[in-house]
């Protein structure tokens, strides 16, 4: 990161205290241009800088909170407190030191890629664990299930099954497993749909 500089440009410098330093423009030697617009460094070293390339980057040392949505009407139908919109590009949540918590009254997560995108994707080199205290449902024109070391449906009660039944020999999902931890996404499609049968992503 970058430090406020002992002899800030007073014809830019909003502000030079103890507690803050507010700048316009390049804040490094005249020789260098470092292609700031504005930035705010704080005493805890909190840095907020717009870049004239239209970039902004924020880095905070502690927690940072954002809460919205205090004068909404809680009992609203989908009032929203909060949006994040990406016009183009990828929207990215990482969190590899900590975990990723989502609490809502409901979740929808939707994709609408065309062609052979829209797929939905999860991996996990830990379980994978879906419970629900009514009904899970799976649908889709085939359904795939696969078990490198077995397969186990278990009912307390009577469990039903329809349709015509076909056994196959077993495949090797050694390479599927590996695929899905190195994030090798078409080399275990491919995988996977060699296993369930000769079919590829469905258009």
């Amino acid at each position: 990161m970058t430090t406020p500089p002992s002899d800030p440009a007073p014809d830019y410098t909003i502000a030079n205290n103890p507690h803050a330093y507010v700048h316009c423009g390049p804040i490094g030697p005249e020789s260098l241009d470092d292609h700031r617009d504005f930035c705010i460094i704080t005493s805890a070293n909190n840095h907020m800088v717009y870049h004239n390339n239209g970039d902004k980057v924020e880095h905070i040392q502690g927690t940072y909170h954002e809460v919205s949505g205090h004068g909404l009407d809680g009992t609203q139908k989908e009032a929203i407190a909060r949006s994040i919109v990406a016009k183009n590009g990828d929207l990215i949540i990482n969190a590899e030191r900590g975990n990723i918590h989502l609490k809502a009254k409901n979740i929808h997560i939707e994709t609408t890629g065309g062609k052979n995108e829209g797929n939905f994707l999860l991996s996990s080199n830990g379980h994978v664990i879906i419970a629900s205290t009514k009904e899970v449902r799976l649908a889709g024109s085939r359904l795939c299930l696969n078990g490198t070391s077995g397969v186990n449906i278990v009912s307390e009660n009577f469990i039903q099954a329809m349709g015509m039944f076909k056994q196959l020999p077993p495949q090797t999902m050694t390479k599927n497993i590996t695929s899905l931890l190195d994030g090798n996404w078409e080399n275990l499609l491919k995988g996977l749909s060699q296993s369930c049968g000769s079919t590829g992503l469905v258009e």
